[in-house]
C-alpha cells in the first residue's frame, strides 16, 4: 500500500502540468462559453491536483489544514464550470442568465464558508505517504450536498440533450455522460463521503478518473488534434 500511494502521488504531479496545458489551450478561446467554462473546469482540476500534491508536503509557513480547505474549494469549482459547461455543450436550449448568477451565487457562499476556521479541516496529520483528516461532519455534509446536487443538474442538462439528440452529437454526449458519471462517482467518494467513515486521505485516487473525462471532451472540442 505504501508503494501504491508513491506511486500515485508521484503521478499526480504530471497529470496536475497536464490540466494545466490542457486549459492554457482551451482557454485561448475564451470568447465561447463552451470552452471558457471547460477551460475554467480544467484550471480548477490543476490547482485541485496542485494543492493534493502540496497536503503531503511539510511547509512550516502554511497550515496543512489550510491546504487541506483548498482541495475542497477547489473541487468545488471544477463542478460548478463543468455545470455550466453543461448547459451549453454540445448546444445551448435554453437562456440560462438567472441560472447561471444563481449558482454563482452558492458556490461563492460554499466557498466562503471553507475559510470558516474548523468548519471543514480541524486536523491533519501526515506519516508518508499516508494523510489522516479530521474533517468537521456539519460542514462535509453541506459540500457533499451541494456536490451532488451539481452532479444532478449536469447530468440533467446533459440527458436532455441527449434524448433529443442525433448523430455525432447523441454519439459524444452518450460518451461524455458515461465518463462523467463514473468520475463523480469515485470522487464523490474517495475524495468526500469517504471522511464521513474513515480519516484516511484517498485524494489522490479520483484524480486519474477525472482526468480522462477532461481529456475525452478536449478531443471533442479539438477533433483535429486527435
Amino acid at each position: 500500500m505504501r508503494y501504491f500511494y508513491i506511486t500515485l502521488l508521484a503521478l499526480n504531479a504530471p497529470i496536475a502540468i497536464l490540466s494545466f496545458i490542457f486549459s492554457w489551450i482551451i482557454l485561448k478561446n475564451w470568447k465561447s462559453k463552451v470552452y471558457f467554462n471547460f477551460g475554467m473546469s480544467a484550471l480548477f482540476l490543476g490547482l485541485w491536483l496542485s494543492a493534493s500534491e502540496i497536503m503531503y508536503l511539510d511547509l512550516n509557513f502554511l497550515p496543512r489544514i489550510f491546504i487541506v480547505d483548498l482541495t475542497f474549494l477547489f473541487g468545488i469549482w471544477i463542478l460548478h464550470y463543468f455545470y455550466i459547461f453543461t448547459y451549453y455543450f454540445p448546444f445551448q436550449r435554453v437562456e440560462i442568465r438567472w441560472q447561471e448568477k444563481f449558482i454563482y451565487f452558492l458556490t461563492i457562499l460554499i466557498s466562503v464558508s471553507i475559510f470558516i476556521p474548523s468548519l471543514y479541516a480541524r486536523s491533519a496529520d501526515l506519516d508518508f505517504p499516508f494523510l489522516f483528516v479530521n474533517i468537521n461532519k456539519i460542514g462535509l455534509s453541506i459540500f457533499v450536498a451541494y456536490f451532488v446536487l451539481l452532479i444532478v443538474l449536469s447530468l440533467k442538462n446533459l440527458l436532455s440533450k441527449y434524448f433529443i439528440s442525433d448523430g455525432i452529437h447523441k454519439i459524444n454526449l452518450k460518451k461524455v455522460i458515461v465518463g462523467t458519471t463514473l468520475a463523480l462517482i469515485v470522487n464523490l467518494f474517495f475524495s468526500m463521503s469517504i471522511y464521513f467513515f474513515t480519516e484516511f486521505d484517498t485524494n489522490v485516487v479520483g484524480a486519474f478518473f477525472t482526468l480522462g473525462v477532461i481529456i475525452y471532451i478536449y478531443l471533442i472540442l479539438f477533433p483535429r488534434d486527435i
